[in-house]
């Protein structure tokens, strides 16, 4: 019963939440059109860090002791489809997304109005336009995120990369930022719809999740080799994320 509630309310809280940063975000930048950046970062933040308490999240967030500036490549492992809240709630930035959110209702629309950059990962052409895409985004000096893994996967495995994105960096000159996430188990997004995966983490009480983020990587190596530099060092984040991720979660 009350799981039930819990999903009812935060369904109908997200919907109305989401509109009214996306509002809000166009309407100030309507009229300020030279901060349109750092209005749209900020509003994702705010977007992001409701929904975070909206769905009753507990987290950590681990940072580097050098204080992070300017814009980068932001790596990560993708678990779940909150990594996009959890990340843009610090953040800010644009996401690399699948082609498929196009589709999802009222997130697609909202996702396009944002610079959201997608790509169809089986069609060549879709991934060379989307690394101009990219490189477009940083060099206007914007942070870009992105989930190199493809798709979601269980556990705290890093699952091997797709490559096409790391060259933007490159040819942008900036600054790979990786990052280690990791839940409670069954969270992850595994269900076959994302409607399905809304269903199932919208009836829990709370989520906790552990945000481990690394020193930024120069890109002055062959692409190959910082892949493999950037994979290794996000697979030691997530296990080092792990291994506190009790203190959040409480278990």
């Amino acid at each position: 019963m009350w799981s039930f509630i819990r999903l009812a309310a935060r369904l109908a809280l997200a919907l109305p939440w989401t509109f009214a940063c996306l509002f809000y975000f166009e309407l100030r930048a309507f009229f300020s059109p030279k901060k349109t950046l750092a209005l749209r970062d900020q509003y994702l933040r705010l977007w992001g860090r409701g929904i975070l308490k909206l769905f009753a999240f507990r987290y950590r967030f681990i940072l580097p002791e050098t204080p992070l500036s300017g814009s980068f490549l932001l790596v990560a492992n993708h678990r779940s489809a909150m990594d996009i809240p959890v990340l843009l709630a610090v953040f800010g930035g644009v996401l690399l997304s699948h082609h498929g959110v196009i589709a999802w209702p009222l997130f697609g629309f909202c996702a396009r109005r944002v610079g959201t950059v997608f790509v169809n990962r089986e069609d060549r052409h879709s991934g060379a336009k989307a690394i101009r895409a990219i490189k477009k985004r940083l060099d206007a000096g914007n942070t870009v995120i992105i989930f190199p893994e493809g798709t979601t996967f269980e556990g705290d495995e890093v699952r091997p990369f797709h490559t096409g994105a790391l060259s933007a960096a490159k040819l942008s000159g900036v600054h790979i930022l990786p990052v280690g996430i990791c839940y409670d188990e069954g969270i992850a997004f595994t269900d076959r719809s994302f409607a399905s995966y809304l269903k199932r983490i919208g009836r829990k009480k709370e989520l906790a999740v552990t945000v481990n983020v690394g020193t930024p990587l120069e890109m002055t190596a062959p692409t190959t080799e910082i892949k493999a530099r950037v994979h290794g060092e996000i697979q030691n984040l997530v296990h080092h994320a792990r291994s506190i991720h009790s203190e959040v979660s409480g278990v």
